[in-house]
């Protein structure tokens, strides 16, 4: 075999040799598309069915168009919804999975079922009032464990 067929080989055995290339990023796994700057699949998909079948006509009474645009404030704020999650992930880092699986490696189990639990709250507060939230309910833990040991001495 030539040169070039040599290197095709090598170079086809190093890409499966390689652990990184095997390890999906979260991005890929969730269906994300940075250039798109879109999911695969969106939250709320069935959201367009809302206005798939609706039109205007002529003779349309006034309670008949009030109806319709009600019907398009209701896609409106699904689709609010839909963009308010997405920025959501995209500004908390969420799709950035090596980082995160790095911070919690450093984690007690204890300290990662904490942070785990305080999650669903993350959505109310900004991300670094979420994590002091975090920090301190993780400070409240170690100091409860500091006082019993204190109790028992």
């Amino acid at each position: 075999m030539n040169a070039s067929g040599d290197q095709n080989s090598q170079a086809g055995s190093n890409a499966n040799n390689n652990p990184q290339s095997a390890i999906p990023d979260l991005a890929q796994i969730v269906g994300y598309m940075p250039k798109r700057g879109d999911f695969d699949q969106e939250y709320d998909v069935d959201a367009d069915t809302l206005l798939a079948d609706l039109e205007y006509f002529e003779d349309d009474t006034e309670q008949d168009i009030k109806l319709k645009n009600d019907v398009i404030e209701l896609y409106n704020a699904r689709i609010d919804e839909r963009i308010r999650r997405k920025k959501f992930v995209l500004e908390r880092g969420l799709l950035d999975f090596k980082r995160t699986q790095k911070q919690e490696r450093k984690k007690t189990k204890e300290e990662r079922d904490i942070i785990n639990s305080m999650k669903i709250f993350a959505r109310f507060n900004t991300p670094e009032d979420h994590e002091k939230l975090v920090q301190n309910l993780l400070k409240e833990r170690m100091l409860r464990e500091v006082i019993e040991q204190l109790k028992y001495f």
